[in-house]
């Protein structure tokens, strides 16, 4: 007699599927929980281990959890880029509230000084630190990043003890747009004067010296030619302490928030010479940067002044004289046919005027 199979029941298999379902949503609770630590504390943890199994934030935040390896130190790095002439504050230590830090040799951390993290003496002399150029994302810090302590922050902080800080209009000034923090140059001005008057030469009809009279018509011709162009260094040696920013122009038009904008970029130089761009400004002359060479040197080469000669030099000499010598020339009284008439005649030895 064959043998007949009995078919499974639903019973069965509610009470397979109502077994399974308690692991199931036992599961997903777990899986939800964990995503809300991980979501809150940035990262879920492994116990017992030094991994993670999943994390949210960036690098510096793992790098900042992990145990230093044998014979190196943890150290604060940037979070970010940080601009030149920023105080360093607590937000400039950390990411997601986590201190940013990397380990580093312990060679490397005494011989460049570096911040240990987690040392509080460390962290208070790096706090309020004024950074003297732009600090890179995860680099460390290190003493030689900063400016003397008590320094403030702002533009300022770059000028060097003893000059002063220019706001350059970069419209004024040709070649200024493209230059970098820290760059080096010469301010050129050059302008194209009027001729001026020479000296009065009507008297050369009364001389009566031929050779004389040769002189002056010569010092008078030379004069008359020459030109007036000269070039000029007003400003050597000035610091670009901050690149071009661009700002609205001061006005009525700025404060609604409309208008021209104004580029500017911010120099140091000497006392003196900020009096000599100033009055160069006033006068519209044209000014040329001049960078200097970025590489090393002992021996920079200056620029001359080009100022050209004053022509009229020898005829004032000899008209006037010089650095209180007489001149070569005397005016003369004399009478002819009853008419009194001045006439120039070479100067003798004697004071005595002839009449």
């Amino acid at each position: 007699m064959a043998k007949r199979i009995r078919p499974a029941s639903q019973k069965g298999y509610s009470s397979l599927s109502s077994r399974l379902l308690v692991p199931v949503l036992i599961a997903a609770g777990l899986l939800v929980t964990a995503t809300i630590y991980t979501v809150i504390n940035g990262e879920l943890r492994l116990p017992f281990v030094g991994g993670a199994i999943f994390s949210f934030g960036e690098k510096a935040v793992a790098s900042e959890r992990r145990t230093a390896a044998a014979g190196t130190v943890e150290v604060y790095v940037a979070p970010r880029v940080i601009p030149a002439f920023t105080k360093i504050t607590r937000e400039h230590l950390s990411s997601n509230g986590v201190h940013s830090t990397m380990p580093v040799a312990l060679k490397i951390f005494e011989s460049r000084q570096l911040f240990r993290a987690k040392d509080q003496g460390a962290l208070q002399r790096l706090l309020g630190r004024v950074l003297k150029r732009q600090k890179s994302a995860s680099y460390a810090y290190d003493e030689s990043d900063f400016l003397p302590v008590k320094t403030k922050p702002g533009p300022n902080a770059g000028i060097p003890p003893g000059m002063r800080g220019v706001w350059l209009d970069v419209s004024k000034v040709t070649g200024l747009a493209d230059l970098r923090a820290g760059d080096r140059i010469d301010l050129v001005a050059a302008a194209a004067s009027a001729k001026q008057a020479t000296l009065d030469t009507g008297v050369l009809g009364n001389v009566t010296d031929t050779v004389m009279k040769a002189r002056l018509a010569a010092a008078a011709g030379k004069a008359s030619k020459t030109s007036l162009s000269s070039s000029w260094v007003v400003a050597r040696g000035a610091r670009v302490i901050a690149p071009m920013r661009r700002r609205p122009q001061p006005g009525a038009a700025a404060a609604r928030g409309a208008g021209p904008m104004l580029d500017e970029i911010f120099l140091a130089m000497e006392p003196n010479d900020v009096v000599k761009l100033s009055q160069a400004l006033a006068q519209k002359i044209t000014l040329l940067a001049a960078p200097r060479s970025s590489q090393p040197t002992t021996d920079p080469v200056e620029i001359v002044d080009d100022v050209p000669e004053d022509a009229s030099a020898d005829l004032r000499k000899l008209l006037e004289g010089d650095q209180g010598a007489e001149g070569g020339l005397q005016m003369v009284e004399v009478i002819r046919g009853g008419v009194r008439e001045t006439v120039t005649v070479p100067r003798t030895s004697s004071s005595e005027e002839k009449r």
